[in-house]
Order: C-alpha cells, then structure tokens, then sequence
C-alpha cells in the first residue's frame, strides 16, 4: 500500500504543478527521477512534490527537527504547549510529565518525520506512554511529549512575510454502513482513495495507537460493527483525513493570529513557512485558554490548501508562489539562450 500511496503522490503533484504553472504562463516539464522543471521568461526552477527552491538548506534542516524548532519559539515567547525531550533511556522525565497532567498528552519523534508518522495522542497512562515511546523511537531517538491542546487544528500559510492562506484540517472520520467492521470501513476507505478522481487524499489511514486511543475513547474497537449512519473518528491526529475534513478559513483568521504568525516566520528568515496551530476559536486572539502554535513546516504541504470540502473556495497558493519566484527573480535559474551556463 505505500508503494500505491507514494504513486497517487506523484500522480497528484505532477498535475498539480502541470495546472500553475499553466495559470502563471510558465511551461513544465519532467525532469528527471520525479523532477519537474516549471519556466518562464528565460528562467526555471524546479519542483519535486511539495518541494521547492525556496528555504533550502539550514531552515528546512532546524525545522525538521521538533526540539530546535519549540527551543526557538519558546525563545520568543511564543504560546506554544508544555512540553519535555526525552529519550528511551530517559523514560522516567517522560513519566514524570505525565504525572504532573490531569488531560492526555501527546507522543511524538522530535525529528525525522512528516506526515503525522509515530505521533500518539489520548495518552493518560504509563502504559499508553510506555507503547507511544516505543512507536516514536522507531523514526528518532529523541522524542518529545507534550501537552495536548485543545480544539480544531489549522495551517496557516505566509509567503515572503505575507499572509496567504488559512485552513482548518478536521481528524479523519468514517460514517458505518451497519454491516462492516471499523477495520473493514478502514480498508474500504484506503481503496476509495486509491481509486477515486478526482483525488481526496494523498495518505491512508494506518491503524496505530492513536486510532486505537481514539476508538476507545467513542466505545468501539478495531472489531466493533457501529450502527449505520454512525459517524467514526478514526484518529485524533489530522495528517491522514481527506478533502471533506479540509476547510478553508483565511477569512476566519483574527488579525493578531496573522500577526503573530507573520512575526514567527520573519524571525525565523523564512521565505515560504507553514504555522501549525490547534485553538478553540480561530476568530479571537491567541491568549492563553485559546490555544498554542504547534509546529512550523517548510516545505508546507501545499495539498492541504487544495484537497477541501469546498474547492472553489480555494485559494491558488501554488500560482502565487510560482508568481513570486518568476517575478521577484526567487528560487529560479537563468539558462542564457545558446548556452549550458547556469546563473542563480
């Protein structure tokens, strides 16, 4: 199933980007071993899947790692969620977070990782704890536990300090047809995203301590056959929804959240950069009870601002990017006519 999940992958970029480029004027072409190069006036710049040439190198580098990335922003003061680094070894600081909690906690590798991969949410015990550690460690030796914050979790989107785009992404949910089991629904599901066109989802559901957690937590089981027409959240953690979990809400977002948001990503000298932040109400002012920023992302998933409920209210981040880059003369190389010079 990876192998047809990274191939729907690259089937949905390669017509993503075939499509904005299109709409800026620019001409595409493959490249090779999954490249594509996007030109326009004279000058290229090259793709591959949700990469581009804009923040390479060191950002993307200190970004991928979870522990640098909260010392930063706790730096500067920054709401961001309680949090400890631990190691296998060092179990027991671990343990004595969750110790000192009431509300569950979340799990995950410091580092390494996308796509939601050895996050566990809902822990309350040092049982779950003990299993979330083991399911990290297999993607970083350092891992991170946390608070878990309340409320809907949403990606903001800020190019060259600007503001571009807000979305609000729901956990995954299944609705029973009464007949099937919760893992029968589950594998149906991986095969509607498999085969459906337009595409909805570029992950699958993977059944993993989260799901369990979250099942549990609603009274079912892997096994349990729900009543038809029974709505299932499938997991807590968002990364693996689809389309119809997917909202735009950039004109939801409250001026300071923009605000701030813009100030992180400048502080951090990044060009393009994605804001993870989970909060209670995302019209209203970031303080305290609202809610903490989670992560930042560069490369951003730019799938995310696209697979929505409602398409049409869209915004075309990936035209407007392309945009900058040709007009600003950002992330894109001059091929002189005539020549095999390469000038950046």
């Amino acid at each position: 199933m990876r192998l047809q999940f990274r191939n729907l992958r690259h089937e949905y970029y390669a017509q993503f980007w075939q499509n904005a480029a299109h709409n800026v004027g620019a001409q595409l072409h493959d490249w090779k071993k999954g490249y594509q190069q996007i030109s326009r006036d004279g000058w290229t710049t090259t793709v591959y899947l949700t990469q581009i040439m804009l923040n390479i190198g060191l950002s993307e580098e200190i970004l991928s790692d979870k522990s640098l990335t909260q010392d930063l922003l706790s730096r500067n003061d920054y709401p961001i969620p309680k949090h400890v680094i631990f190691t296998k070894s060092s179990f027991d600081r671990a343990a004595a977070f969750l110790a000192e909690r009431a509300d569950p906690v979340v799990v995950k590798p410091a580092g390494g990782t996308a796509g939601g991969r050895g996050i566990t949410t809902g822990i309350k015990d040092n049982e779950g704890l003990r299993a979330a550690t083991r399911i990290a460690a297999r993607y970083s030796k350092t891992l991170m536990i946390e608070e878990q914050v309340a409320g809907a979790s949403y990606r903001l989107l800020y190019l060259n300090g600007e503001f571009v785009d807000a979305v609000r992404r729901d956990s995954p949910v299944l609705t029973s047809d009464g007949r099937h089991t919760v893992r029968q629904l589950i594998g149906l599901e991986n095969r509607r995203r498999l085969e459906s066109r337009p595409i909805t989802s570029l992950m699958p559901l993977f059944v993993d301590a989260d799901c369990h957690n979250k099942l549990r937590e609603q009274g079912f089981s892997l096994g349990s056959i729900p009543d038809a027409g029974r709505t299932i959240t499938i997991k807590q953690a968002v990364n693996a929804n689809a389309a119809a979990q997917n909202h735009n809400v950039r004109a939801d977002v409250h001026a300071d959240i923009i605000e701030q948001g813009r100030r992180l990503v400048t502080d951090l000298g990044l060009t393009l950069g994605g804001i993870d932040l989970q909060c209670n109400d995302i019209t209203v002012p970031l303080a305290k009870n609202n809610g903490r920023f989670l992560e930042l992302n560069s490369p951003s998933g730019l799938h995310h601002h696209y697979l929505l409920a409602e398409p049409e209210l869209g915004t075309p981040v990936a035209e407007l990017i392309l945009e900058y880059m040709f007009s600003e003369r950002v992330g894109v190389m001059h091929v002189p006519a005539g020549t095999s010079s390469v000038k950046l």
